[in-house]
């Protein structure tokens, strides 16, 4: 598949974009700044400008061809003006662009329980509200989408094993997300589904399934 990561200059999808040059995709990265492509390119991917603020138009011709969307972007702490407009409107556009594109296949990084109000802190409200909106928005789309909900996300090495998130467990390495991602994008069987994931005893198998 030919895949566009958006927010290819995370630290999740420079952990995922290997690893999906490793299956076999052909990959895009989406980055807002061109000072970021020579590291894009050195993951294995072709880099272009993807801008989240920009029209839904322009994004919607950065996807002709693509076969599968990965957004992974965030607005990385820049105001909660920024996280509404990139972590909320602008995984809105790129939907919206997406069908434009008629591309199907959508995954979004989401935010381990931001599906769950009941837990937000005041610190860090708008940026769940903005997930829990935009994920909602994707469900309503008519988009084959695969939502994942990590937890807090560690630089630990990577485990290869996963559970749902626990009262004694709630964080991930960026590692295991990324692989999650990659087994996830070309499985039909979670199309349509939302994985709420953190360090555990399963494989990978058996949570997917």
């Amino acid at each position: 598949m030919k895949v566009l990561v958006i927010g290819a200059h995370g630290k999740v999808a420079q952990l995922l974009i290997p690893k999906l040059v490793a299956a076999g995709h052909t990959v895009i990265g989406g980055v807002h700044n061109t000072d970021q492509n020579a590291a894009i390119e050195k993951l294995g991917a072709t880099p272009i400008i993807f801008d989240l603020l920009g029209p839904v138009e322009k994004m919607a011709a950065a996807m002709q061809s693509v076969d599968a969307i990965v957004f992974s972007a965030g607005a990385g702490g820049r105001g909660y003006d920024q996280t509404i407009l990139i972590d909320l409107d602008g995984a809105v556009k790129s939907m919206e662009a997406a069908k434009m594109a008629g591309v199907r296949r959508y995954v979004m990084v989401s935010s381990g329980a931001s599906n769950h109000r009941e837990t937000w802190g005041n610190a860090i409200r708008p940026y769940m509200a903005a997930k829990f909106y935009a994920d909602r928005e994707l469900k309503r789309s008519a988009l084959d989408y695969t939502i994942i909900r990590p937890g807090i996300l560690t630089d630990d090495p990577e485990t290869g094993l996963y559970q749902t998130p626990t009262t004694n467990q709630r964080s991930i390495t960026r590692g295991d997300v990324a692989e999650f991602i990659n087994a996830a994008i070309a499985d039909p069987a979670t199309i349509r589904q939302a994985y709420d994931i953190v360090n555990g005893p399963y494989s990978l198998s058996e949570v997917l399934h």
